[in-house]
């Protein structure tokens, strides 16, 4: 190569001009946006917070049988969520509900024959309250009406949460 050429390459550095710093900008915001979207902050921050909880609940329609099974001091777990929800603290159980609607077109109250029933029950979780609903062990977030698949030492089923409050009964 000539002398000229190499003089040339040597002169040509990078200038930075005003759409190589929105491009930049722009990347930094897109990640900036993604790690809020993710809740990942947040995450970060609720390990430290954790606060225990009486979360209550129901699993309906369930055989009468299955009612032996629902013991104090288990421990309820998602594999769903991939977490613990709680150990079990108080335990009832009442005739299967279920609404059907009569010849007048009204919604009626009826109570199973069959020895079906449903298990309203409170669990001890824990995890922080937001804005959003309780957030389950910092990694699901739940709200009266969530359904979540449960596990415990002796039963699988689906419960539903009906209500969330702080153990120590402020909010």
């Amino acid at each position: 190569m000539s002398e000229k050429n190499i003089k040339i390459k040597k002169e040509r550095k990078f200038k930075p001009n005003i759409i190589d710093f929105l491009i930049v900008v722009i990347v930094i915001g897109v990640v900036a946006g993604i790690v809020m979207r993710m809740g990942v902050i947040e995450k970060i921050t609720v390990g430290n917070r954790l606060e225990e909880a009486r979360i209550s609940f129901i699993v309906k329609d369930i055989s009468g049988e299955s009612e032996s099974y629902f013991k104090n001091g288990d421990s309820f777990n998602s594999k769903t969520h991939n977490c613990h929800i709680g150990t079990l603290e108080t335990i009832n159980s009442r005739r299967a509900v279920k609404y059907i609607e009569n010849e007048n077109g009204r919604m009626v109250k009826t109570e199973s024959a069959d020895n079906r029933v449903d298990m309203l029950c409170t669990l001890i979780g824990e995890g922080t309250f937001t804005s959003e609903g309780f957030f389950l062990g910092g990694s699901t977030y739940i709200a009266p009406g969530s359904e979540i698949n449960f596990n415990s030492q002796n039963i699988v089923g689906i419960l539903t949460i009906t209500d969330i409050q702080p153990v120590d009964g402020t909010k």
